[in-house]
């Protein structure tokens, strides 16, 4: 049968697994026939990769020089972007106002130096041989087509009309030259998030991340991500309860006690250093729980070569007592964690994942990131299942 006799939804489905699985099909596919073409169209610029800063130019300029019809098209079929860590500013504005439809939003900028942080970058063609620099005389701190595009600073990225992205994979700056990239989340850019994952080190997210995560910077957040570099584990005796609430809602064994320490490193040293480190982070961690009531999965991605169920154990054993005890001091807090499960329960939406490859990240749209909300999702109800029967 020829494949032209099939019904559209169905051909529809059979070219868009193709080009999932095989995403230069596209190219190839895009100059079979008009009705494929558009298809096609659709599922090119549906997720826009920048990975490099070529394509990056390349993709401002079809912004730039689009006609209507392209800018419409982009306006409602680009739904996830990705921004390469060093693009610079003057590109980023432009293409996410070309790109209102934006759903998924992924950018892991290097880390300004402070006395660049607010100046402007230079424009992307300002040493290209193919354009004319003279064109853009007097917006130089703009690489657009004058006549299509507004400079940089009329757009508002605080505004209510400004791109409202409902799942973010950021890494925030204070001194970022754009207010959106910086961790001060109370504008209109984050009022529709619902799935968040931030990626700084933990000592950024332990210091702004319980009093920016709230339900007024962010009412429909439902799923948070925090990243742990766990460090070197240290020997620590283990509770029952705890070992048993590890082996049956993670599916990993208690740590045996056997784990190595680092050569030449003082074990009560390393003990007290790696406690602190884990106390500060059960408290960032304990304030975001206790803040926003809505939010339902809040994962810990532990990154360790070693068994990190140490790590997870004490984090959520100070997590429980902080908010079971609120007003309890530190030292009355720990006092309660040699309790039994029903004594001091635990905060169902605290959910821990081991990554054991150190340089892998998702993107906000990446299947990947999809699979890790889903398993966060499972592991959060069966603990929530495990804290009702722990009450009982």
């Amino acid at each position: 049968m020829a494949i032209s006799f099939l019904p559209d939804a169905i051909l529809h489905y059979i070219l868009e697994t193709a080009v999932n699985a095989y995403p230069r099909t596209a190219l190839s596919l895009v100059v079979v026939c008009r009705p494929i073409q558009l298809w096609m169209n659709e599922l090119i610029y549906r997720d826009v990769l920048l990975r490099t800063e070529r394509s990056s130019r390349a993709f401002l300029r079809l912004v730039n020089y689009s006609h209507s019809s392209r800018l419409a098209f982009l306006a409602t079929t680009v739904k996830s972007i990705f921004f390469h860590s060093d693009i610079e500013n003057s590109c980023i504005l432009p293409i996410l106002s070309a790109c209102p439809g934006v759903e998924s939003l992924t950018y892991w900028p290097s880390k300004p130096p402070p006395q660049m942080a607010h100046r402007t970058s230079r424009p992307w063609n300002a040493t290209n041989p193919y354009l004319d620099s003279n064109r853009y005389r007097g917006t130089s701190h703009f690489a657009a087509d004058p006549r299509r595009a507004s400079p940089v600073h009329a757009i508002d990225m605080r505004s209510p009309n400004f791109i409202s992205p409902r799942r973010l994979s950021l890494v925030l700056y204070e001194n970022h030259a754009l207010c959106i990239f910086r961790p001060i989340l109370n504008i209109p850019f984050f009022s529709q998030v619902t799935h968040l994952s931030i990626l700084n080190h933990w000592q950024d997210w332990t210091s702004w991340g319980g009093g920016e995560v709230t339900p007024e910077n962010m009412p429909l957040l439902t799923h948070l991500k925090l990243d742990l570099v766990v460090g070197p584990i240290p020997r620590l005796e283990q509770s029952p309860s705890r070992a048993n609430w590890l082996e049956v809602v993670t599916g990993v064994s208690p740590p045996s006690s056997d784990v190595e320490q680092d050569d030449g490193a003082s074990g009560e040293e390393v003990t007290n250093e790696w406690k602190r480190k884990m106390n500060r982070v059960a408290y960032a961690v304990g304030v975001i729980l206790s803040n926003h009531k809505d939010l339902q999965v809040c994962v810990l991605i532990l990154r360790s070569e070693k068994n990190p169920s140490q790590a997870a154990s004490l984090i959520s054993r100070e997590v429980s007592a902080m908010l079971r005890y609120p007003y309890a001091p530190v030292q009355g807090r720990e006092a309660t964690n040699g309790g039994n499960l029903k004594e001091v329960g635990f905060d169902h939406r605290l959910v821990f994942a081991w990554e054991k490859e150190p340089f892998r990240y998702s993107y906000a749209h990446a299947p990947h990131e999809e699979l890790v909300w889903k398993s966060a999702q499972a592991v959060m109800k069966a603990q929530e299942h495990l804290s009702s029967e722990a009450n009982l």
